[in-house]
């Protein structure tokens, strides 16, 4: 199978006064040709969304309810959406999964009210410390979390830090429901 080149349109050359005004013409005719068709489109790109505007908010304001209510479900019961002896974190219905992924470890103050600035001066001052900060007294959080392994708990309440590490909710459909929702669908499966 043989690929189609694409046609490449010479550069205009120009070489009398008459042909210059011919291209001056041809431009003018082309750019406002060109800013009708945009301005078209920008109105019928304005129509087709305020058309399915109210549509879509009430949708989403309903999505966003259920979800939320889910999330509240999952958060407070969730050993019964997952028990302890499976070590999941995550649980599979018919059309959607539900469960919770661990956040990546971050460096968190234990003071909330402490700022940055002291906590690199406190390390500095420490005699293991002085490695995670760096210019200006700040600290270096990327090299905490690489050696988070070897710090103790009482090198780190020394130094007013600690490792956090959260989780995020998530819900998501099922991959083969997302796939058949990206199909283009006709004005009658919008309508019902």
């Amino acid at each position: 199978m043989s690929k189609k080149k694409k046609e490449i349109k010479p550069h205009v050359v120009i070489a009398t006064e008459l042909g210059l005004e011919a291209a001056i013409n041809r431009y003018v005719d082309l750019s406002l040709s060109l800013l009708r068709r945009k301005a078209k489109q920008e109105r019928e790109l304005a129509e087709l969304k305020a058309k399915h505007a109210d549509a879509n908010r009430e949708e989403g304001e309903e999505a966003l309810s259920l979800e939320s209510g889910i999330q509240l479900f999952c958060e407070t019961h969730r050993k019964l959406i997952l028990p302890d002896e499976e070590k999941k974190k995550s649980r599979e219905y018919g059309n959607a999964v539900v469960g919770f992924r661990t956040n990546p470890p971050s460096v968190a103050k234990i003071v909330e009210k402490d700022t940055w600035t002291r906590i690199a001066e406190r390390l500095d001052a420490l005699e293991w410390g002085e490695r995670f900060v760096v210019t200006e007294l700040s600290v270096n959080k990327e090299e905490l979390l690489t050696c988070r392994a070897d710090l103790t708990a009482e090198q780190l309440a020394d130094a007013g830090i600690r490792f956090a590490q959260g989780e995020t909710f998530f819900l998501e459909p099922n991959s083969d429901l997302l796939e058949a929702a990206r199909k283009p669908v006709t004005e009658s499966e919008v309508a019902a």
